[in-house]
């Protein structure tokens, strides 16, 4: 079934308002402490199906990285995955934390964000913003083009996507608080973060 992407896009995926509340029951899941709050959002797939007797493929929007509201969305195409496979996220991602593979350097970024959500939220949200949209026109173009224009796209946009976690993780490492909070959630995912392997918040200077 299509689906109105302009809503599902830009209203849905990336709306929690506080968090999501106290149970975080939001397609862009935060979780928190248990038992109320376990859910988080891992991944995100929307499908543009189209209109019936297009002659355009469908377009596949991805995020491969958790929160949905500090990731970007990746156009993938079932003809350029036939003939060049999935775009180069890195190294396999595994329970525990990989650093060099996609999943895991957005979590860097994503784990920090929520030291102070909504203000370092907010350090990346123009420049986010900026890449989606040349993402978005590459991928209306790529669309109306041959496969090798989709398979180019798709390239470019996952390295693009990629290289800007990295950037703006340590954007947002430098302005976070370095001292930990001390609330449920904050616990909660300092606990998350000793259970993966991944270095806990830092202590103060």
């Amino acid at each position: 079934m299509a689906v109105w992407l302009g809503q599902v896009r830009h209203l849905h995926l990336r709306r929690h308002g506080a968090l999501g509340g106290l149970l975080g029951q939001t397609v862009c899941a935060h979780a928190g402490f248990g038992p109320v709050r376990v859910s988080q959002t891992t991944g995100s797939w929307v499908s543009d199906l189209g209109s019936s007797g297009s002659d355009r493929p469908d377009t596949h929007w991805v995020s491969p990285t958790s929160a949905p509201c500090l990731s970007v969305r990746m156009p993938l195409w079932f003809d350029a995955l036939e003939a060049a496979g999935v775009p180069d996220t890195g190294v396999a991602p595994r329970r525990t934390y990989t650093p060099g593979s996609l999943w895991w350097d957005h979590e860097d970024l994503h784990r920090t964000v929520l030291r102070d959500y909504p203000r370092l939220r907010g350090l990346v949200a123009e420049e986010r913003a900026e890449l989606q949209g040349r993402i978005d026109a590459l991928a209306g173009r790529a669309a109306a083009g041959t496969v090798e224009d989709r398979v180019a796209c798709s390239k470019e946009a996952f390295a693009e996507a990629a290289e800007s976690y990295r950037q703006w993780t340590r954007l947002v490492e430098a302005q976070a608080p370095r001292r930990p909070g001390l609330t449920p959630y904050d616990l909660a995912w300092r606990r998350f973060d000793r259970s993966c392997g991944r270095a806990p918040t830092p202590t103060p200077r």
